[in-house]
């Protein structure tokens, strides 16, 4: 018997801790949100395997398999105070695709305890965000499908463009530009029209969202292009 088993068998075997991973990579952000209930340790960040969660209010259920043999499809119903989640939705196909993976431990493990152990632990629980249940101004609640429950979908559900960046690029407003709305990091004085070539004035500042157009903004730099040069044509 394992000292895990041992623990989960015990009179006192302490309490269990629940730790989530967001993993936005199928997505194309490379991010990883680390995350955990809000009433743990008086609301202090944790820490496990050298990963520190951010304590939210979190609250999800349906991670048991039913008698049927049926994938369980765990609810997830996360804090949207933060605003976090409101703009992977918006940018995202309400984050649909996204890896989350649970992993649950008992607290005398976590770092910096006395019985610290990162090898303590229940095997991880890996599931896709299927889709948005719902979403207002308080929470956002997911509905999760394991891997093998998706037969027939292709992660992540989203368009790959070979020549199109996504991007949401700036807006002047008569006196600045506005980035309230922009994903692209751009933010440099010199000013390129929809057709690539040099402006001097920052209202005919457009972006064709074409990789040429990023190469012009970054130069040398790591393009943040979110289109994919890479994809081949397919000829009918």
């Amino acid at each position: 018997m394992t000292v895990l088993h041992e623990t989960s068998q015990s009179l006192s075997p302490g309490d269990v801790v629940e730790l989530f991973q967001l993993d936005l990579s199928p997505l194309g952000i490379n991010e990883i949100w680390p995350f955990t209930k809000s009433n743990i340790d008086g609301q202090k960040r944790i820490t496990f395997q050298n990963i520190e969660y951010v304590p939210v209010d979190v609250q999800s259920k349906g991670w048991i398999a039913t008698a049927k043999g049926q994938f369980p499809r765990p609810k997830i119903v996360i804090s949207n105070t933060m605003g976090f989640l409101a703009g992977l939705i918006f940018e995202h196909n309400d984050g649909v695709g996204a890896k989350l993976t649970r992993l649950r431990t008992f607290r005398q493990f976590l770092d910096g305890e006395a019985e610290a152990d990162p090898t303590m632990h229940y095997e991880p629980e890996i599931y896709y965000v299927d889709r948005k249940v719902r979403h207002n101004k308080q929470v956002i609640e997911f509905e999760l499908a394991s891997a093998m429950d998706q037969e027939g979908v292709k992660l992540p559900r989203r368009t790959l463009l070979r020549d199109t960046c996504t991007h949401q690029y700036r807006i002047w407003n008569g006196s600045a530009f506005d980035y309230s709305k922009a994903t692209c990091p751009y933010s440099a004085a010199n000013y390129f029209a929809e057709d690539g070539t040099p402006v001097y004035d920052p209202e005919n500042d457009k972006c064709g969202l074409r990789l040429s157009d990023c190469k012009k903004r970054f130069g040398n730099q790591p393009l943040p292009t979110r289109a994919f040069p890479g994809l081949l044509r397919r000829s009918v």
